[in-house]
């Protein structure tokens, strides 16, 4: 977490708690060893369950939708989202072959100097097969 910016945590419990953002925002301490923490019991304890209901719905989704790389390696330049290093990266990957002993990378299609080794990727999905959230009403 950065700096005084809420999260969509501290936005969604001043909500349910009635209090200002400003006031999460103010609850929040970072803790080296554990990562973030809030002062007011009632608050960690929510974001204790906000950030295990987030990793139950993470592993859903990457059990439902993302390829591991052991399982089967995507085509040669098509667009990708990756996981690497237990992350999942930020910007749009293709994969390719940088020398003839084949010997694979995954670059950014941003900024082809950025590249990620296939050593630390272990999950990966084509751009084009996430799905697309619902239509609102009335579009």
């Amino acid at each position: 977490m950065q700096g005084t910016n809420p999260t969509d945590f501290e936005k969604w419990c001043a909500d349910e708690m009635g209090h200002t953002v400003e006031y999460m925002v103010m609850q929040r301490k970072e803790n080296i060893l554990v990562g973030t923490e809030y002062k007011h019991e009632e608050i960690d304890k929510r974001y204790r369950a906000w950030r295990a209901s987030w990793r139950e719905r993470a592993k859903a989704f990457i059990n439902g939708q993302w390829v591991k790389c052991s399982d089967k390696m995507p085509e040669l330049g098509k667009p990708l989202l990756i996981i690497a290093r237990g992350k999942l990266r930020k910007f749009t990957y293709y994969l390719d072959i940088v020398d003839c002993a084949e010997s694979y990378r995954f670059f950014q299609l941003a900024d082809e100097d950025a590249w990620v080794s296939k050593f630390n990727v272990t999950h990966w999905m084509y751009v084009d097969s996430i799905p697309l959230p619902p239509m609102p009403e009335g579009e």
